[in-house]
């Protein structure tokens, strides 16, 4: 029986390979989340009603494009009215001036007194800032008749529209939304044994239980403190937009923690 035993374990194969030195490196994988690497709320400066939408979720848009707009009958009779109001201080202005330099010249002929003059320049004067705050005004009016267009403040896409045809905005409630999603973020938290071996600009692989190959992604930021609850700090990693990956959506970061060489 010994002897069978020797036979069977002499037909057990056994790999040999000769010892060599390498890199060893040490990596932790950790899970966070996706966010778009620019994202704005559009949100109404005046309240009105939506008479007409130019873009919808999915939309592609630029800066400056406009999203919908809202009615602006009112807010037009307010630059007519501002700029009546400048209309008549304008006028009164051109009269008080007039007025003044006639006086001055009797005044120099010994015709007016002091007094008379005085008040005709301060009259004047008057005018003068009568027709400065009607410019102003007329500047409000018209900014609030262009704030009746809701605008994109970045170059992006449309994920989320709040509102609709006929429907009221208020002012601070966020009609759409706009991301980026020419490239993507992962924000992951690391405790402070991590973080501390952690260099902004290092190459960081990035892995997705739906997506197959995804490129290397850089860490942009470490959050240089600690939270105060978590004790663990935020590190923001810049990823490349890849089909499958969603802003809000989930993945993981393999991070190198330690190296060691000629191992």
């Amino acid at each position: 029986s010994d002897l069978a035993a020797t036979e069977a374990s002499a037909t057990v194969p056994v790999e040999v390979v000769a010892a060599e030195t390498t890199d060893l490196v040490e990596t932790v994988r950790v899970a966070g989340s996706l966010r778009a690497r620019h994202e704005a709320d559009v949100v109404a400066d005046v309240p009105g009603r939506v008479v007409s939408l130019a873009a919808d979720v999915g939309s592609v848009v630029h800066k400056g494009e406009a999203l919908a707009r809202l009615e602006t009958t009112e807010l037009a009779l307010g630059v007519e009215q501002a700029e009546a109001g400048l209309a008549m201080a304008e006028a009164g202005r051109t009269t008080a001036a007039r007025d003044l330099e006639a006086a001055r010249t009797v005044a120099g002929a010994g015709g007016m007194s002091a007094t008379q003059l005085a008040a005709l320049e301060a009259r004047a004067a008057t005018a003068d800032a009568q027709v400065k705050q009607a410019k102003a005004g007329l500047g409000v009016a018209r900014a609030r008749l262009a704030d009746a267009t809701l605008v994109s403040p970045i170059d992006g896409t449309v994920t989320r529209r709040a509102t609709d045809l006929g429907r009221m905005v208020s002012p601070g409630a966020p009609a759409f939304t706009v991301q980026d999603l020419s490239g993507l973020e992962l924000v992951v938290s690391v405790d402070e044994r991590v973080a501390a071996r952690l260099v902004s600009g290092a190459t960081v692989g990035v892995r997705s239980d739906h997506v197959a190959a995804i490129p290397d992604g850089t860490i942009t930021s470490i959050q240089p403190a600690l939270d105060a609850v978590s004790k663990k700090a935020e590190v923001v990693i810049a990823v490349a937009s890849v089909a499958g990956l969603l802003s809000h959506g989930t993945a993981s970061a393999v991070l190198e923690v330690g190296r060691g060489t000629g191992v």
